[in-house]
Order: C-alpha cells, then sequence, then structure tokens
C-alpha cells in the first residue's frame, strides 16, 4: 500500500476513503432516522404521498441524474473536491428511511405516549427513546453504507480529478505506468485493499444480522 505508480499513493487512498465515507455515513444514518422516525410515528400534511414520492425515487437509476449534478457542482465549483461525494452521504439515504421506518413502525406507542407524559417531545422520544433502542438498526446501515462508499468507483471518478484526493477503487483502477501495466502488483493492491473492508465485515456481522432480524421480524 506505500509503494506510488504514475503519482497514486494506495495508503493515501486508503486513508482518504476512510475520511470521506465514515464520518459522512454516520451523519446520513443519523438524518434518515430522524426522517424515518417522522415517517413511523408522527402524523403531518401530505405523510403518505411524500413517503409514496419517496419510494418511487428508489426505482430511478443514479445516472439519470449524474449529468444535472455533475454541472450543478461544477457551476459552485466543487468538482475536484470531495464535497460531492460527501455532502450527498451525509443528507441520508432512501434506503435507510424505509429500513428504519420499518424498525420504528415496530417499537409500541406506547412508549411514546409514556414519554409525552413525562414532558417529552417528538425530538426528546427520538434521542432518548427510540436512539438506543434502535442502536442494532443503525449500526448495520452505518457498515453497509461504508462497504457501499468503499467500493463506490463512479462518484470519485467523476469528481475527484487530484490524485490526492483519490479513494481507494479510483487509486487501484490507476495504478499503473504510462506504458507499463503491472497486473500482478496491481492484484496484490486489491487483494490488500480487501483485507480492512473484510475485517470490518466480520466484526460488524452480527449486527448487520441482528438489525435485518429485527426490522423484518424474524427470530434467529
Amino acid at each position: 500500500l506505500t509503494r506510488k505508480m504514475a503519482g497514486v499513493d494506495l495508503f493515501r487512498s486508503f486513508i482518504n476513503t476512510v475520511v470521506f465515507y465514515m464520518p459522512a455515513n454516520a451523519i446520513g444514518v443519523l438524518i434518515s432516522a430522524m426522517a424515518a422516525f417522522a415517517y413511523a410515528k408522527t402524523n403531518f400534511v401530505l405523510k403518505k404521498p411524500m413517503f409514496a414520492i419517496l419510494m418511487a425515487s428508489m426505482t430511478m437509476p443514479n445516472t439519470v441524474g449524474l449529468m444535472a449534478s455533475f454541472l450543478l457542482y461544477d457551476k459552485i465549483g466543487w468538482v475536484n473536491t470531495p464535497l460531492p461525494i460527501v455532502l450527498p452521504i451525509m443528507l441520508g439515504s432512501i434506503g435507510q428511511v424505509f429500513f428504519l421506518k420499518q424498525f420504528f413502525e415496530g417499537i409500541p406507542n406506547e412508549l411514546m405516549e409514556a414519554a409525552r407524559i413525562d414532558g417529552l417531545g417528538n425530538f426528546g422520544i427520538f434521542v432518548k427513546i427510540f436512539l438506543p433502542i434502535s442502536v442494532p438498526a443503525l449500526l448495520s446501515q452505518f457498515i453497509l453504507g461504508f462497504i457501499a462508499g468503499y467500493n463506490d468507483y463512479m462518484g470519485p471518478l467523476l469528481y475527484l480529478m487530484n490524485s490526492k484526493n483519490y479513494t481507494l477503487p479510483i487509486a487501484l483502477a490507476f495504478f499503473a505506468e504510462a506504458y507499463v501495466q503491472d497486473w500482478p502488483l496491481r492484484m496484490a493492491g486489491a487483494m490488500i485493499a480487501t483485507i480492512p473492508l473484510l475485517i470490518f465485515y466480520l466484526f460488524g456481522q452480527k449486527y448487520i444480522l441482528k438489525g435485518v432480524a429485527i426490522s423484518s421480524g424474524l427470530k434467529g
């Protein structure tokens, strides 16, 4: 990971991947949890139509808005910075909202009623009751989100043009000289790059399984 080729530093790219995606995913999961709580346990105007539109947007390929996003970020000067990658993740994910909504709907409303008697509002109920209860579900979404970010290729390829900002998938793709393709070295780099992700998954798989089980009502 410490070897450079064609201006690409794999170790730096690994650090970039962790720094870009880990904090952003943590914030994004929290934002998604807030939205999921609102859809699951509160009533507001146009709640059902808004949720239906949200779910319908999941059927659209990500590439539909790719050109519009690039033009927007280029206009405001964010291209060649991590912001086009980090900011959308920090705003949450539709899939996370759907998953966490299913989990929150399984929490008895009696807990909320008891909390309201003690004087808590919706935000207090979310922070003091729902967040502690939903730790396995939140961790499972954080782990899955980080894995997706760790493997993301299209976003960094489109927005990151400086080799100092490359994430690991882009660094591995460009880990070659202009006229030399050292495939054994590139394969070794790819193998080493999978080790941190494998370790991360092995430590987090129990949270993934537990989060899926409690949100779907399965036992085991």
